[in-house]
């Protein structure tokens, strides 16, 4: 089955804008993707993170000391990253088509309710892990006994996929990337997993 969308919709920008969560330094699934930047401060030799799906950008809020890139659809980035916190850098990108070799420059890679969004997710995870340079944390994914998709509704009650990686799957591919995963936390506020991967040096 092919499911929808809204990210490459009319009035997702607008519907993002409208909408107001709880910035993501106040949420109830801030804890688990802080603990992980917690431990990966603890190797990097420089602070450099680029956020894959950065919608209004709040992580550069949270990471104040770190050199910060958005990365989002180009309608988003122009129409609201770039109208939320206009100072920032941005690369506008589309995980399905792009090869995603801009992000081995940067230490942190940061995937915030992005991979779940995505009906190729397993695909797009893969052009990840080849191209990080040292660590990437998935923030808010759904981990279930089997890979799948289904649909959801997501900002202004638009239509989406949701992606579900089996942990077989999920493993197999950190492996196959030359990774290997370093912390798995459960989100107590039932947002799924945050999973923090290592690149391992050859």
């Amino acid at each position: 089955m092919t499911y929808l969308s809204a990210w490459r919709g009319e009035g997702i920008s607008d519907a993002m804008l409208a909408t107001n969560f709880p910035h993501l330094a106040r949420s109830n699934h801030f804890r688990e993707l802080s603990e992980s930047f917690a431990l990966v401060e603890q190797e990097i030799r420089s602070k450099t993170v680029i956020d894959l799906g950065c919608g209004k950008a709040e992580l550069a809020d949270c990471l104040p000391d770190y050199d910060y890139c958005g990365a989002d659809l180009p309608g988003i980035i122009e129409n609201v990253s770039k109208k939320v916190r206009p100072t920032l850098k941005y690369i506008g990108f589309d995980a399905t088509d792009s090869d995603m070799e801009f992000i081995s420059d940067y230490d942190v890679v940061v995937m915030n309710s992005f991979l779940s969004e995505l009906a190729d997710a397993d695909v797009v995870l893969a052009k990840v892990l080849k191209n990080a340079k040292d660590y990437v944390i998935i923030h808010r994914q759904y981990v279930k006994q089997q890979s799948g998709t289904t649909e959801y509704f997501t900002y202004g009650g638009l239509t989406t996929t949701r992606y579900f990686f089996s942990r077989e799957k999920l493993d197999e591919i950190i492996s196959d990337n030359n990774c290997r995963q370093i912390l798995d936390l459960t989100s107590q506020a039932d947002m799924g997993q945050t999973i923090t991967i290592r690149k391992d040096k050859e």
